[in-house]
């Protein structure tokens, strides 16, 4: 399974860019064929169509991205409160409404509860439970609202797509093409019909990204917006620290405006402080959003690990065995269980890195980082043909993009290379963590302006220079 598995990451990494290079060459030729050539004055006239209707074009992309998220809502979205799965987040909340504070809770051996304040998970999501219980009951109404709030902000995301493909090309079709794909991609249309925080933590990354696109000339203004966005994408989830970190360096750094940065991650931890000082009362130990670092730290750092979160979740009896289970029933059950046993995990990650540092810095972390990259291949659903389908074609073409921006001297774009520190950030973020599908929808959304670029250079309507076109 191993070997398999390493084969395919050794294959796709040498016939990407191998094909990638094959198109540069052969595009002048069959561009001049018949079919081609059709075909380039057909899709001129839909670029000429969207330059001059862009509006109605950016609105219709959206019509189209609301119907197929409807489908799916009616189709596979569960408002049974008794079945849905509502994550972490849902359950703290219902827990909430039950105790009167947030906890979970634990089944002990002799079948009795044990309730233990919890910081396992940040706390936007779980605040907007609360509401939304507190108003509606926990009842099908609460889980049909929570869902309106997840197709709203779905919308969101492929408008903000598009917003980031326009202020990255400055060519309308590329914007278009980026929110169509991302509109019928099916990690993002049926995302809307579960439960997880996903919507709402990308909408604050991706209207931050807009935010430092549309600079010019660095305010304090500026700083406060991202500093706020980056506070609330935080207390969403804790990986927006280091990314919106990246952002706000790449953003002011750049201008030689190192107050507008101190300033920013100043507002930043400022949104974030409450909580942070929650947890340490409560607590009583400093966990500035989540106290979950040792568990997910776990997931990337353990003897059977192999860079799938995924894996680790559906296989917890290999991969925590007997030795976790016994260092776990030394974990007293008082208000510091959490913390407890997210130390245990932490232990043991820390073991397996000091006993092994070049397998745990060295192959398990290329592997993470390819399957970020292209797709975990321990995880059964990236083996779903529609995943497969829709993955494949849209993977090689902003494979395509990009490097299609390099030769046209996009390094020398402030936005790109915005964009350049967040996928930065990003890898490293998952070589020291463990991967799951849904991380990768941090990116895709530029992976797709990368994409839609690609396929409008390929079929003509973008000249073939080594100029930047504005």
């Amino acid at each position: 399974m191993r070997r398999r598995h390493g084969d395919f990451f050794a294959v796709a990494s040498f016939l990407v860019p191998l094909g990638s290079s094959l198109v540069f060459h052969v595009r002048g030729n069959w561009l001049r064929l018949p079919l081609f050539s059709q075909t380039r004055s057909i899709f001129g006239m839909l670029h000429a169509f969207v330059h001059s209707h862009y509006m109605l074009s950016f609105v219709s992309v959206l019509v189209v991205a609301a119907t197929a998220r409807i489908m799916v809502l009616l189709i596979f979205a569960d408002t049974d409160p008794a079945t849905a799965n509502l994550w972490e987040y849902g359950q703290i909340a219902r827990n909430y409404l039950e105790h009167g504070q947030l906890v979970r809770i634990a089944i002990l051996s002799d079948g009795n509860e044990f309730v233990y304040p919890t910081a396992f998970m940040p706390p936007l999501m779980i605040w907007l439970w609360i509401g939304l219980f507190s108003a509606l009951g926990d009842t099908s109404l609460a889980l049909a609202a929570m869902l309106a709030i997840n197709f709203l902000l779905g919308l969101g995301i492929v408008a903000l797509t598009g917003l980031i493909g326009m202020q990255l090309t400055k060519d309308r079709l590329v914007a278009v093409l980026a929110m169509m794909i991302l509109a019928v991609y099916p990690t993002f249309v049926f995302s809307v019909a579960t439960y997880h925080a996903i919507q709402l933590y990308l909408i604050p990354f991706l209207l931050a990204i807009v935010i430092a696109f549309g600079i010019t000339k660095p305010l304090p203004r500026h700083a406060v917006l991202l500093g706020l966005l980056g506070g609330i994408a935080a207390l969403s989830r804790t990986e927006y620290v280091l990314l919106f970190g990246a952002l706000f360096a790449a953003t002011f750094v750049p201008w030689r405006h190192l107050r507008l940065f101190l300033l920013a991650t100043v507002v930043s931890a400022v949104i974030v402080l409450p909580w942070t000082a929650r947890n340490y009362i409560v607590l009583d130990a400093f966990i500035p959003i989540a106290n979950s670092a040792g568990f997910n730290l776990h997931k990337g750092f353990n003897p059977l690990a192999n860079g799938s979160g995924d894996w680790v979740d559906n296989h917890a009896d290999l991969t925590r065995g007997d030795t976790i289970a016994h260092r776990f029933a030394d974990v007293a059950f008082d208000e510091h269980y959490e913390k407890s046993r997210d130390d245990v995990f932490r232990e043991i990650a820390f073991e397996y890195i000091r006993d092994k540092p070049g397998e745990a810095f060295g192959i398990l972390a290329v592997k993470k980082i390819l399957m970020f990259w292209i797709f975990d291949v321990y995880d059964p659903m990236a083996w779903q043909p529609l995943y497969q389908i829709a993955f494949w074609p849209i993977f090689v073409a902003s494979v395509g993009g990009f490097i299609i921006l390099l030769r046209r001297g996009y390094m020398r774009d402030t936005r790109f290379r915005i964009i350049l520190a967040l996928f930065a950030t990003q890898t490293l973020i998952m070589a020291l963590y463990a991967v799951h599908i849904r991380y990768r929808m941090n990116v895709e959304p530029v992976l797709f302006v990368f994409a839609a670029y690609f396929f409008v250079w390929l079929l003509g309507q973008i000249p073939d220079d080594n100029k930047r076109h504005v």
